[in-house]
């Protein structure tokens, strides 16, 4: 009998402690994990995300970019865009810079982004331009806490959950894409719990 020795097939088993172990990484960044590339400017961009300077990053793909939430010279956090073809850093734009506001997740919805932050322990919603342009806030039922913030990136609406101390557990829906107006365009999802509601990272 010879011995046999893991290679390659080691590698979702290594992503896996490396997860259990606080690694945080995002879906695209767990398929690099888990398998070999061949150094397309995708994969370098996704390489330098998760080993470059300490920061908590994550990571989504959508056409020709790479979209990360960083904390990365931004304790508050910040949302920058990496051209594919050219991922250097001298190369990177930041859509929605660090603010005053932790910046806590962001969905791309087809040109929306729709933007989660916290203040003072209660959680506001902006929606903004593609290229970071502010359209509007969406007021909240009252002070409180948003969760499970999800969407599809060519979809046209945006789930969340949203709870407080003085407010009963309850899904809404935004449905997009809406011009700015004062009136929230904001609808409740009756027959939906919080629960159901899967988080999402971009």
């Amino acid at each position: 009998d010879r011995p046999f020795y893991f290679r390659s097939s080691a590698k979702p088993f290594q992503a896996a402690v490396s997860q259990a172990c606080g690694a945080g990484l995002g879906r695209e960044q767990i398929a690099l994990a888990c398998a070999s590339h061949d150094g397309e400017p995708v994969h370098v961009a996704l390489v330098e995300a998760i080993t470059g300077p300490e920061a908590v990053s994550a990571a989504d793909l959508s056409n020709d970019s790479l979209f990360l939430l960083t904390n990365l010279s931004a304790p508050h956090f910040r949302f920058i865009q990496v051209p594919l073809e050219s991922p250097g850093r001298d190369q990177w734009r930041e859509l929605l810079p660090e603010g005053e506001d932790v910046l806590e997740a962001v969905c791309l919805v087809g040109r929306t982004l729709v933007a989660q932050r916290l203040r003072e322990v209660s959680s506001r919603l902006f929606l903004h331009e593609l290229d970071g342009t502010l359209r509007q806030e969406i007021p909240l039922p009252t002070l409180g806490s948003v969760s499970g913030l999800s969407a599809e990136k060519d979809g046209a609406e945006v789930f969340f959950g949203f709870s407080s101390y003085t407010f009963p557990p309850a899904v809404y829906r935004i449905p997009l894409p809406g011009p700015p107006s004062p009136q929230a365009p904001l609808e409740h999802v009756p027959e939906a719990v919080p629960e159901d509601v899967s988080s999402a990272t971009l």
